[in-house]
């Protein structure tokens, strides 16, 4: 039909979580502090990101499609345009399992041996 699909694994990430609203807050609120600050300091290192397009490029699940699962974090990635303009390049921001923890469901803190970590949530 022409159209460009996104990827099936979209919701992936959103399938552990038992609170969708507030895990999602904690994830956007990370990787926007992440990004905005990455951009401190040197200018000629890195340019500060537009904090209009951080919050359109990460204000729902389907932009937090693309990530990696490691022990202590969930790093999550975003192409040339998500973010930040071409020039920039692709971004990177992680979310530790600590500030997620308490916002999943037991099954998947059972597989993925979460058991251990402290819970942070907010009210």
């Amino acid at each position: 039909n022409g159209q460009l699909r996104r990827p099936a694994c979209r919701s992936v990430f959103q399938r552990p979580v038992r609170d969708q609203f507030k895990a999602l807050s904690v994830i956007q609120e990370k990787v926007r502090s992440q990004l905005q600050s990455a951009g401190e300091g040197d200018p000629d290192e890195r340019p500060r990101l537009d904090s209009d397009w951080l919050e359109r490029g990460t204000h729902s699940w389907d932009c937090l499609s693309k990530f990696v699962l490691e022990k202590e974090r969930i790093h999550l990635l975003f192409a040339p345009y998500d973010v930040a303009p071409y020039v920039v390049g692709p971004q990177f921001a992680s979310v530790a399992w600590e500030d997620l923890v308490g916002y999943m469901k037991p099954t998947f803190i059972d597989a993925l041996k979460l058991q251990a970590l402290p819970r942070r949530q907010r009210n």
